[in-house]
């Protein structure tokens, strides 16, 4: 599916690629225990979005044994997603000056 698609999609909106240095940022307010959001992070393409109860539900489960590991994104080729803890969260809602209601946000990488 193309970008253009993706954005077209029910339940997805807010579409932003991190910088370098939002990165960096990001890791370093990471909880250790969402290994999703460390591997999608060495990605060359990361993604914020956001989404919805609208949106698909998610294509595995997204705790296993405590941990966040990253999921299968199905709607990008060879993508990953996970959903950032809370300082993260507040940190991309500030940085990208979203004005969430009832989203979640969400990371996605691929190389």
């Amino acid at each position: 599916m193309s970008l253009s698609r993706l954005m077209h999609t029910t339940g997805l909106g807010n579409f932003n690629f991190l910088e370098d240095k939002d990165k960096k940022k990001v890791k370093s307010l990471e909880e250790s225990r969402n290994t999703g959001i460390f591997n999608i992070l060495e990605k060359r393409n990361v993604l914020l979005l956001t989404h919805t109860k609208e949106f698909r539900l998610p294509a595995s489960p997204i705790v296993v044994n405590g941990t966040f590991p990253a999921i299968k994104f199905p709607e990008i080729p060879g993508a990953v997603s996970a959903s950032p803890g809370k300082e993260v969260h507040n940190y991309l809602v500030n940085r990208f000056n979203l004005i969430l209601k009832d989203e979640a946000t969400v990371l996605v990488g691929w190389d």
